[in-house]
């Protein structure tokens, strides 16, 4: 087996490998050092440690005669050097008192390691996780926020249904139920009446009472989900509402109709219809407009629909999007991966914009174009 001795040993090292004395001067200097710090040994040997050691580091420059005059038993500690070339490194000092056959002190042996890319690992795992916390925070923040947003929401879905409940009574109660009790009245005179022109006025009117009866129900059904959203898809829909909602309120409506050949698959349809549809009521509520745009089209893959009108405005920053609905639509674009944009200010009147994925078009005929309805 072969034998090396302690100088080649030394000299082989990666790490850097010397001796100081008490006054600080460098007596050895293996090739380690030499590829570490850039200096030859005959550069070194006979010259200070301090020149190893940045200038502007006093308390590190005073420690480190201290060190060797062996006033500090310091066996390891981790530093800052200075190479040849100026560069400051990261490493690791462990240090070992040197001492004659009699015991006297000598000075100091010192391995040093270069633990540059150990400290730039640490340095960035460290920013790492900062930046995971912060993420995490932000996180946490969002999912709040999410869950703040979806309190309400449900709380808002759920009055607007019991709203919706009670409208629904009092329209059955009020209207279809006074036309049945019309209706029932009618019958009782025929069935206990006398036959001639009496009985005849009696169903005359009753035949009147159905009508009115089957015209009301129609209209709660149409108000609840409109049959032409099933049979015709989204563009007669959409026209039907509008123009109902305009000869209701007195508006100038114009609706337009872009890029929609074909009907888009039967989620996004009702999506649209009832973002549109709520538009269309928080302007009857709210806007005191006089001017309503409706536009829907579809571009580059996607289904845009937007309602814009020339009322009070408000300021996007303090909308109540529970009290508006706007949380509502929201929620139902963003359950179809889409996007929505509210622009608005006070006297400036509202438009709000929803772009959804179409995804694969249904195989039906749309008809398209601009159509005008003047109050």
């Amino acid at each position: 087996m072969p034998k090396f001795s302690a100088h080649a040993i030394v000299e082989s090292s990666s790490d850097a490998i010397l001796s100081v004395t008490p006054d600080g001067f460098v007596t050895t200097w293996n090739g380690g050092a030499e590829r570490i710090f850039g200096y030859t040994a005959n550069e070194m040997i006979g010259r200070s440690i301090l020149t190893i050691i940045p200038a502007h580091l006093h308390r590190d420059r005073a420690w480190e005669l201290a060190t060797v005059r062996g006033t500090h038993d310091i066996q390891n500690y981790d530093a800052i050097r200075l190479t040849k070339d100026g560069r400051y490194i990261d490493v690791s000092v462990t240090l070992s008192p040197l001492k004659d056959a009699v015991g006297q002190y000598g000075g100091v042996s010192k391995v040093i390691r270069d633990i540059s890319e150990r400290k730039r690992g640490e340095t960035l795992l460290h920013q790492a996780r900062e930046a995971l916390e912060i993420r995490v925070q932000e996180r946490t923040a969002e999912l709040s926020a999410a869950n703040h947003s979806l309190r309400i929401l449900s709380s808002r879905l759920m009055q607007v249904q019991e709203e919706e409940r009670s409208r629904l009574a009092r329209d059955l109660h009020d209207e279809v139920g006074q036309l049945l009790t019309a209706l029932k009245i009618d019958l009782q005179d025929i069935q206990h009446g006398e036959v001639g022109e009496t009985r005849f006025g009696s169903l005359t009117d009753s035949l009147a009472l159905v009508d009115r009866l089957l015209t009301q129900v129609r209209t709660l059904a149409l108000d609840l989900r409109p049959s032409l959203l099933d049979d015709l898809g989204l563009v007669s829909a959409l026209r039907w509402y509008a123009n109902r909602q305009a000869t209701r309120n007195g508006w100038t409506l114009s609706l337009s109709v872009e890029g929609m050949a074909m009907r888009v698959p039967v989620p996004i349809e009702v999506t649209c219809f009832r973002i549109t549809q709520e538009a269309l009521t928080n302007i009857a509520k709210y806007a005191k407009a006089s001017r309503v745009q409706v536009k829907v089209g579809s571009r580059d893959g996607k289904v845009e629909v937007c309602v814009r009108d020339n009322g009070i405005g408000f300021d996007p920053r303090h909308r109540h999007l529970a009290t508006h609905g706007l949380l509502g639509m929201q929620f139902r674009v963003e359950s179809e991966s889409g996007e929505m944009m509210i622009e608005s200010a006070p006297g400036c009147g509202t438009s709000i914009f929803a772009a959804l994925p179409e995804a694969k078009p249904m195989q039906a005929p749309v008809e398209t174009g601009e159509h005008v309805l003047a109050a």
